[in-house]
């Protein structure tokens, strides 16, 4: 009879229009459904108002595969970092409805500039990869990312990579006032500033001071040019070693 067909409901899902039930005459009810949200769903299937056997059933859906349009970067890892910290973000991906992922993705992370490297991932929840790497040099990079060989938007990013802490042991100085100096005249030198691993510092106001000792106290002064680079100057009034 099918005139019972508008007896059958799938209840608990909020898909108007996804669902469908009909009849081909073969004594058998079809039911179609679609559900854009993952997740557990009780289904009821109902016969002149009552439970079929097996009603009400349990129904698990899951995630779509990852799409790149939803899934999305959390950290600045991606973009900036300071040469010898621990570069690093995640990516959070999710399929087209922006349901999280339940299965299986790969995402690849590689870093191309005055250092290549590949990025370390490791899965952090189920739609969750953490992504780490490490440079040493400064400059100008670019960060391919892909997800399951997908180029995910914006790829590849613009990655700066700054100069680390002044490291003062890595500093370099030069000029001829640092071995040898007239009397009653100026001397002067240069002092650069660098970080752990030899890159040039691009800001001032690092704590550089002069003290010479000899036949005289005498202290300079240190000009900050604001671009990693200092002036030292002194002036000795008695001649000695």
């Amino acid at each position: 009879d099918k005139t019972r067909t508008k007896k059958d409901t799938c209840q608990d899902f909020d898909v108007s229009g996804n669902s469908r039930v009909w009849h081909d005459n073969d004594g058998m009810f079809r039911v179609a459904s679609a559900a854009t949200a993952s997740g557990q769903y009780s289904v009821s299937v109902f016969l002149d108002s009552t439970h079929v056997q097996g009603s009400p059933l349990i129904k698990t859906v899951t995630s779509g595969f990852a799409d790149v349009l939803r899934s999305f970067i959390v950290g600045d890892g991606a973009t900036f970092l300071e040469a010898g910290d621990d570069g690093f973000f995640t990516v959070h991906t999710r399929d087209s409805f922006g349901n999280a992922m339940d299965k299986l993705f790969v995402v690849e992370a590689k870093i191309e500039g005055k250092q290549s490297t590949t990025g370390i991932t490791q899965l952090s929840t189920r739609s969750t990869m953490n992504v780490r790497y490490l440079v040493t040099l400064a400059g100008d990079y670019t960060l391919d990312l892909t997800i399951d060989a997908t180029v995910f938007p914006g790829s590849p990013f613009a990655l700066l990579v700054e100069p680390g802490e002044t490291s003062y042991t890595a500093c370099f100085a030069e000029g001829e006032a640092l071995t040898q100096a007239v009397a009653a005249r100026f001397g002067t030198f240069s002092i650069t500033a660098r970080d752990v691993y030899g890159n040039r510092r691009t800001v001032g106001g690092d704590d550089i001071q002069i003290a010479i000792t000899g036949e005289s106290l005498v202290l300079g002064t240190i000009q900050d040019l604001n671009n990693g680079t200092y002036v030292g100057s002194y002036q000795i009034s008695i001649a000695g070693v």
